[in-house]
């Protein structure tokens, strides 16, 4: 997965809270660590932005829409987003950009904004992974899943998620925006369903 610079892997679930963001962050940590490569780490869950919160953080420096400004302007480059992103030695070359806190401003995100930020990720890491929303309602998840280099989609065992939530997704909806069914890998999460583990 990390073999040219600039590819993005997009991580969605198909149904909310059952690990994505858990699923998403892990690898980008695990490639990071193993590999040596710069990983960028994108929050683009623009109404539940939590990947702060789960490294301890209460009020980020830099968030998202601390960066529509320069997405709106077109300005945002690789440089710029490797500077803007949290890169503590701990999280071993994950460089994370937290996402959305105004959350009532997710539906003002244009698809060129998505579009700008992915490419200035593209030139700033050897692999970012998007974490996105299970709801294809707003340009991230969109512009995110159709960008994206390789397609994961997180599920779990339950048969309504299994079932239901992964055939909407990867007939009804990715259709919509030219996406094959083929062109999804699943993740299916351990554990109990509705063990309380969010993403």
């Amino acid at each position: 997965m990390i073999e040219k610079a600039g590819h993005i892997a997009a991580f969605a679930g198909s149904t909310p809270n059952i690990g994505t963001t858990l699923a998403a962050f892990g690898t980008a940590f695990r490639i990071a660590s193993v590999s040596g490569k710069r990983v960028g780490f994108l929050c683009l869950n623009l109404k539940s932005a939590k990947t702060h919160l789960y490294l301890g953080i209460d009020k980020p420096e830099v968030t998202l829409d601390g960066l529509r400004p320069e997405l709106k302007a077109g300005t945002l480059t690789g440089t710029k987003l490797r500077q803007y992103a949290f890169a503590p030695s701990r999280l071993n070359g994950v460089h994370v950009l937290f996402g959305n806190m105004a959350r009532d401003q997710a539906e003002y995100y244009e698809p060129e904004q998505i579009e700008r930020l992915l490419g200035a990720a593209r030139e700033a890491f050897d692999l970012t992974i998007a974490d996105v929303s299970a709801y294809w309602d707003n340009a991230a998840t969109v512009c995110a899943m159709r960008e994206a280099d390789q397609r994961f989609l997180v599920t779990t065992s339950s048969l309504t998620h299994f079932q239901e939530d992964v055939r909407r997704w990867t007939e009804q909806v990715g259709a919509l925006f030219g996406l094959s069914k083929e062109g999804f890998r699943l993740v299916v999460m351990g554990g109990q369903p509705n063990s309380g583990v969010t993403g």
